[in-house]
This record gives structure tokens, C-alpha cells and sequence, in this order.
């Protein structure tokens, strides 16, 4: 950062005999962000390297960004997102122990222990796939504070795995978010959190 434009390129060239260099159309470097591609063109010839610039990505006749695939994450278009990234955004973590209220009602939930210097997908609950033990399987997955049961300070990440009914505390698993059921609600009473789950749990049964 504190090096000029011209002395990172010879530093590269001549220190570490750097052939050719592949970039962004916007990429920038050296100090205070002055170097660009306009001038690793220029310095070209005098440096014999070869310069490959990578054309933007779009989507919706629009840029692809990390900002772009963050704010679709925060507003919960995870199927968006998605389609940016190419593949499904996912999070990975240890099973922890919850309030194990969920099972209940017939819906016991993992819980995932998460970064928490990742992105989260905004408050509500999402059709994922779960990969566990390399298996992969359906999911519904809330995020959020449970306001039916406890309201908690911290966002919870959990899920509830069809067809599944191991117990995996202490466990890796992934969470692929595909696509966006619902808000969070807070329901009156555990017998209306049941009916919903109900439903989520045929929409993403029905889901490919």
C-alpha cells in the first residue's frame, strides 16, 4: 500500500520474475489506489510482461459485485444471490444444543454454531439443502430470534431436516440456501407455529 504503481510492478517483475498478470476491468493497486489497468498497459512493453483483463460478469445487464450479492443476501434474495455466485450461498458450522422446544411439536431443529463475521440472509425462514456426513438433504431453515418461544438477542440459524432423525450434536454440517419461504412470524401459541412448519415443511418437500 505504501509502494507507488510503478514500483509494485517492478517489485513483481524483477523481484519475483512475475510473467504476466491477470486482473479485473476496475482493478486497482499501489498506493492510494492510483495504479490501474490503463497503466499496467503502458508499462507493458517496457517490462515484457503479458496483461490479461478480465471483462465483468453481469447479471440483469448489471455489474456482479460482492456489494451486489451482500445486499441480496440482506434482503434475503438468496435465490438472486445465487445466480451471481453461480452455486447456492452457503454457511458451514458445528451442531450445538438449542432449547430442543422444537421437538415438541415434531419438528426438533439442528442448531448451527456460525461466524460471526459472516454474512447472515435476512430474518425469516428458507428452503436449504443439508449436507451431512456428505449426505445431502431437505431442510428448513429460520433465521432469527424465535419470538414464539424465547426472543433471543442473538440471530439463532436452525434448521429442521426432513426425513432425518439422527442426533449430530458436535457435528459439521452445511446449509445451502436456496430459497425464501417466509418472514419471521411470531405466533400466539406452539399449536399455530406447528400448522406453519406444516406448510413449510410441503413447500420444501415439493421443492426439486
Amino acid at each position: 500500500m505504501k509502494m507507488t504503481p510503478k514500483e509494485f510492478v517492478e517489485f513483481l517483475v524483477f523481484k519475483h520474475n512475475v510473467k504476466g498478470f491477470v486482473v479485473g476491468f476496475n482493478y486497482k493497486f499501489g498506493y492510494k489506489n492510483l495504479g490501474n489497468v490503463e497503466l499496467l498497459r503502458e508499462l507493458q512493453n517496457e517490462y515484457g510482461y503479458e496483461l490479461y483483463v478480465m471483462e465483468p460478469c453481469k447479471y440483469n445487464d448489471e455489474i456482479i459485485s460482492s456489494t451486489r450479492i451482500r445486499k441480496s443476501l440482506e434482503d434475503g434474495d438468496v435465490l438472486d444471490a445465487s445466480k451471481m455466485l453461480s452455486l447456492p450461498y452457503t454457511l458451514s458450522g458445528e451442531v450445538v444444543h438449542g432449547k430442543k422446544i422444537g421437538r415438541t411439536i415434531g419438528f426438533p431443529t439442528v442448531n448451527l454454531k456460525y461466524n460471526e463475521n459472516i454474512i447472515l440472509p435476512k430474518i425469516g425462514v428458507y428452503y436449504t439443502n443439508v449436507k451431512v456426513n456428505n449426505k445431502m438433504y431437505k431442510g428448513i431453515t429460520s433465521v432469527g430470534n424465535n419470538p414464539t418461544i424465547e426472543e433471543n438477542k442473538k440471530l439463532t440459524v436452525e434448521t429442521y431436516i426432513l426425513e432425518f432423525n439422527k442426533e449430530i450434536y458436535g457435528e459439521q454440517i452445511e446449509l445451502s440456501f436456496i430459497k425464501r419461504i417466509r418472514d419471521e412470524q411470531k405466533f400466539n401459541d406452539l399449536e399455530k407455529l406447528k400448522d406453519q412448519l406444516e406448510k413449510d415443511k410441503s413447500f420444501a418437500r415439493n421443492e426439486n
